[in-house]
């Protein structure tokens, strides 16, 4: 809040009982700032801050309000009080200085009741039982992006009075910056918002992310899964991605949000923070939990709208398609390998098994049948390789021939509860609710983990 000035002009050291801050329209009960000493003839700077309720975030626009301090000592054997009033600015609820970056944090509502909600629903839609061998953090991205590209008018825009380009490299300028609910009902925002919106997401979900701090911009980051030491393994280039604190972050171009999918989100974040480094600009990567040490988020915005929030059909192939896109892109070494040891092992049934859902999960279906067919003639009885046949057909979306393959591949092996779990997804794609919750209902008694692995099934089958 700033500093106030207290004069000591006796000849004795005086030290306050109390120091307090208080602001009637927004606060509760005074505030207690530190007390230091006030030496014989001294002017003494004591810093002022205060705990600011809720209410504050009622205010819309800025406007001055009236704050009393409060200083308490004891001298000559009594308590004495000095009150001074003072007029100060209290800024809408929006506004941000960027001279302070970490405040972006306090807009990062992940708890906020909307956004769970929308995770959650992901969570029961867009959920992918196989996830293409993908880490969780990235699947999650993937499942956010085809979640709302073309929702709603969703876009990205540049705000005509206060473009973040110009707000953040002005030390002084006051920036207005939505909160993530607020952007989900205005369908536009600039950088920041969409920064803060991803980021939200993401923290929801229980992903670390950060945002990353450039001249003229901002992108959003994730943490994943995948240590320095396993990109190769991974196929991700190192140029790909940010390294921090022993982690893999990737870096995200939140303005795509709403536009284009995941990958080209990343691939466009990636283009951005090297370019800022070859250009000496020294991109910094703040992470949330830094931001939220000092400025923690709000729990909600008083008298909001509710959000309405479905996941389409369309926004089910299009998480179909970009984990295709993705996995072919991560399991380029995987493949190359897999691919010189099938050429190499003609009669491995398990290096075809293997090479074969490698395959499928970039896409190459009918190269992936292919090699099944043959490892299929090799062991005709080989309920593995017959599953994975299901699988095939099912991504292929040929329910009723999958059905068959994950009906033979059970008469062979009927103690795989994942068998059982794929012929219930399969009667859920044919519209055969009651028969599906049946096949459920086993695979769970058969392992336990099916429930928390497929919560999305439990959901469709209730």
């Amino acid at each position: 809040l700033g500093q106030v000035i207290v004069t000591n002009n006796t000849n004795i050291p005086i030290t306050p009982t109390a120091v307090t801050v208080y602001i009637p329209e927004f606060m509760t009960q005074p505030t207690s700032v530190a007390n230091p000493v006030l030496m014989a003839y001294s002017d003494t700077p004591i810093a002022l801050h205060a705990l600011i309720g809720e209410k504050v975030l009622n205010n819309t626009t800025s406007r001055e309000t009236n704050v009393e301090i409060e200083v308490r000592y004891f001298h000559n054997g009594s308590e004495k009080s000095m009150k001074e009033n003072a007029t100060i600015t209290i800024m809408g609820r929006n506004a941000i200085n960027w001279n302070d970056k970490l405040a972006l944090g306090a807009f990062v509502t992940s708890g906020h009741p909307e956004l769970v909600n929308i995770n959650r629903t992901c969570d029961q839609f867009l959920s992918n039982p196989s996830s293409h061998g993908l880490p969780s953090s990235i699947v999650k991205a993937s499942q956010f992006f085809a979640a709302f590209e073309n929702w709603e008018g969703l876009h990205y825009s540049a705000d005509p009075n206060t473009p973040f380009a110009k707000a953040s490299t002005n030390k002084v300028f006051i920036d207005y910056l939505q909160f993530p609910t607020e952007l989900l009902l205005s369908r536009a925002g600039d950088c920041d918002d969409f920064v803060a919106l991803f980021c939200a997401l993401m923290e929801s979900a229980g992903i670390r992310t950060g945002f990353i701090d450039m001249p003229g911009h901002v992108m959003s980051a994730f943490e994943t899964e995948v240590k320095p030491d396993q990109l190769n393994q991974f196929g991700i280039s190192p140029n790909e991605v940010i390294l921090k604190d022993d982690r893999v972050w990737i870096p995200v171009e939140a303005t795509l949000f709403g536009k284009l999918d995941f990958l080209e989100a990343w691939k466009a974040g990636s283009a951005r923070y090297n370019n800022a480094i070859q250009l000496g600009q020294f991109p910094e990567l703040v992470t949330m939990t830094v931001a939220h040490n000092s400025y923690l988020p709000a729990n909600g915005i008083p008298g909001e709208k509710p959000v309405s929030f479905e996941i389409s059909n369309v926004a089910i192939k299009r998480l179909d398609n970009v984990l295709f896109k993705v996995s072919a892109k991560m399991k380029r070494e995987q493949l190359l390998d897999l691919e010189q040891r099938y050429l190499k092992e003609p009669d491995n049934v398990f290096v075809k098994n293997r090479y074969a859902m490698i395959l499928a999960r970039t896409g190459a279906l009918d190269r992936a049948q292919t090699v099944l067919d043959e490892a299929l003639a090799l062991s005709p009885k080989n309920a593995v390789v017959l599953n994975n046949m299901g699988n095939v057909a099912y991504l292929n979306r040929s329910y009723n021939a999958a059905l068959e393959k994950y009906r033979q591949a059970m008469q062979l092996d009927d103690t795989d509860a994942q068998i059982l779990i794929n012929i219930c997804q399969t009667l859920l794609a044919l519209d055969k609710r009651a028969e599906a919750k049946t096949f459920y209902e086993q695979a769970a008694l058969k392992d336990a983990n099916v429930i928390q692995l497929y919560p999305h099934l439990k959901t469709k089958l209730q």
